[in-house]
């Protein structure tokens, strides 16, 4: 998520130009951003051409027009309590897909029916826990219980004041994680007073979760007081990342829960190296997700009267006609005949007779 327009716009008023503006989100896109902050919804603000800052989504609109956004998804931020309902308009007429409520904890509840007033209008809805370190435990515990029942894109952990060390940023994570709805992402916002923002943000990929994670940047690092983690890191550290095909610190947490009943001696030296809690024996077994067991596709042979010409891959779940269609593409080359019979065994074969 970067959020340059929005939370950059601390330093400058959001006074970027409207040039600027679009440049900015053009390299985003072009860059295969998942979400672009395209500034602050705040109807106190007058409209200014030059400025991240509107007054309602029709002056968002007439700033930046439409674009060709490819993949990446649109999202305005609201500050409880200085934009109402009433001046967002229907998603569908905007190109503005999601919208982030960030709110201190004494606004939470009226924050969240802000929150499903916006989704009724069709937009997807994280909410952003401001000031994080406030909220004690059992405040995050019942903001979960009434997440579940409103059912946001994301709920989004908000180091207001960078104050957070990487124990605390666990900590705050593996609450949400345990407790939230598998079906909410959870984002996490870093400042740089401690000069952690980036070490921060980079420590969520060793969290072990089945969920959607979203992480927080601006270009060079651009925001409130001590700035963000900087996006092009981020985006440099999972370029890295994933093209080495280094495994997180919870994969590897399961690979030696796995291994250990086999190599017991080795698994318990590498636990204790790698600074996990406890003993590897003690933990608990890996769940069984029978979903991931579960074949999507099925390889089948293509025929022409009978003799095998070729086989191809097709989702289990693939329509007769669907599959009929790709087979003759596949052998398109050899039917020289005319066509007279089509014949489909499902998850077997097809076998087109020509004559």
């Amino acid at each position: 998520m970067d959020c340059t327009l929005r939370d950059g716009g601390f330093v400058n008023d959001w006074n970027f130009g409207n040039g600027t503006i679009k440049f900015i989100l053009q390299r985003l896109i072009n860059a295969k951003t998942d979400f672009v902050e395209v500034g602050f919804l705040d109807q106190r603000r007058s409209y200014d051409y030059n400025r991240s800052i509107y007054p309602d989504m029709k002056a968002v609109k007439t700033a930046i027009g439409e674009m060709d956004k490819n993949e990446t998804e649109f999202v305005a931020m609201v500050d409880y309590g200085t934009c109402d309902i009433g001046h967002i308009c229907d998603q569908k007429d905007t190109f503005i897909d999601g919208i982030r409520i960030i709110f201190k904890k004494p606004d939470m509840y009226r924050a969240m029916e802000l929150g499903r007033e916006i989704m009724e209008k069709g937009y997807f809805v994280t909410l952003q826990l401001v000031s994080v370190t406030a909220y004690e435990d059992r405040d995050i515990l019942d903001f979960c219980h009434a997440a579940n029942r409103m059912q946001p894109y994301g709920v989004g952990i908000v180091d207001t004041y960078g104050l957070m060390h990487k124990e605390q940023m666990w900590h705050y994570f593996g609450l949400l994680d345990s407790n939230l709805d598998e079906s909410i992402a959870i984002g996490y916002h870093s400042h740089n007073n401690f000069q952690l923002a980036y070490s921060n943000t980079i420590g969520i990929l060793d969290m072990q979760t089945a969920r959607t994670v979203i992480l927080d940047g601006s270009a060079y690092g651009l925001g409130k007081s001590a700035g963000n983690a900087p996006l092009e890191l981020l985006a440099m550290h999972l370029n890295e990342f994933y093209k080495k095909n280094a495994v997180t610190k919870g994969e590897f947490r399961t690979l030696l829960a796995l291994l250990n009943p086999v190599a017991p001696h080795i698994t318990e030296e590498l636990w204790q190296a790698v600074g996990f809690e406890g003993r590897v024996y003690q933990t608990s077994w890996p769940e069984y997700e029978e979903a991931k067991t579960v074949e999507s596709t099925v390889e089948i042979m293509v025929q022409i009267n009978g003799k095998n010409r070729a086989t191809l891959n097709i989702g289990k779940d693939d329509l007769k006609d669907e599959v009929i269609a790709k087979a003759k593409e596949t052998i398109a080359e050899k039917l020289t005949g005319t066509i007279v019979k089509e014949i489909y065994v499902p998850g077997r074969l097809v076998n087109i007779v020509q004559k």
